[in-house]
């Protein structure tokens, strides 16, 4: 099935430990790791053959290198430089200008109004990597953005990849947690931290199981950083670390 514009199509991690990141993922998520051909300091990582992002050393000629080890998700649009044009007339910044990668695509780096830092990515021919649909185990399943007011990086989003609310539910004193999506499909959530907290995306990877999943974060080295806990919709989550200290989310049918 085709991938529709404004999906999450690639997951970057940028580390201070390239093998001990291999290492450390692997045994958490059904994935394998594959060096890739025009750059033997970044892997891809992937499931079942098919890769869902990659991991690469925090350098000073990506402009990373002041940048703590963290995850970043990328979004698929059409053209990356209109895209990039309208960034800073909707309230955001272009962190990275776009890049052409040789067989590849275009990227760049922006952020909203949050400060988050957020890839763009238009594929140099055919689609992008991902599939419209559920996610399967091994696949990133959930974004979830953490601003300082939600509804201001709500309006820039919005306007930049056609996103759409799907709903809205209030955590009582922790305000509202809001999800959007795209033609009928959730994919994240926004809430506000009223600026106690760094903003940031969080990516969510679908295991097997989490409570075996974060066994392996503690054996491996990681933090737990929020225990496994229920969501509305029944599905199991936890909130990690790895051992370079870059946050990322997992989740499961079942505990």
């Amino acid at each position: 099935m085709p991938i529709s514009e404004g999906r999450f199509v690639w997951h970057d991690l940028a580390t201070t430990d390239v093998d001990g990141a291999r290492t450390f993922y692997g045994a958490i998520a059904p994935w394998t790791t594959k060096a890739w051909d025009d750059d033997g300091e970044y892997f891809l990582w992937e499931r079942e053959g098919k890769a869902v992002g990659g991991v690469s050393r925090l350098t000073a000629s990506d402009g990373q290198s002041s940048r703590p080890p963290a995850w970043m998700p990328s979004v698929y649009v059409y053209d990356v430089d209109a895209c990039v044009r309208r960034v800073p007339k909707l309230g955001g910044r272009v962190l990275l200008a776009p890049r052409e990668i040789p067989d590849v695509g275009c990227w760049a780096m922006i952020a909203g109004p949050d400060g988050a830092p957020l890839g763009i990515f238009e594929p140099s021919q055919g689609a992008p990597h991902g599939h419209d649909g559920k996610p399967g185990v091994g696949e990133f399943t959930w974004h979830e953005l953490a601003a300082p007011d939600w509804r201001e990086s709500w309006k820039f989003y919005s306007q930049l990849f056609h996103w759409e609310t799907v709903e809205e539910h209030d955590m009582g004193e922790n305000g509202i947690y809001f999800v959007f999506g795209l033609k009928g499909v959730s994919l994240g959530g926004m809430w506000s931290t009223g600026g106690k907290f760094p903003s940031e995306w969080t990516s969510y990877v679908a295991v097997p199981s989490v409570n075996a999943a974060i066994e392996q974060v503690r054996a491996h080295g990681g933090k737990v950083v929020r225990e496994p806990h229920a969501v509305p919709d029944g599905t199991w989550i936890a909130h990690c670390a790895d051992p370079q200290g870059a946050t990322f989310a997992i989740t499961s049918a079942t505990a």
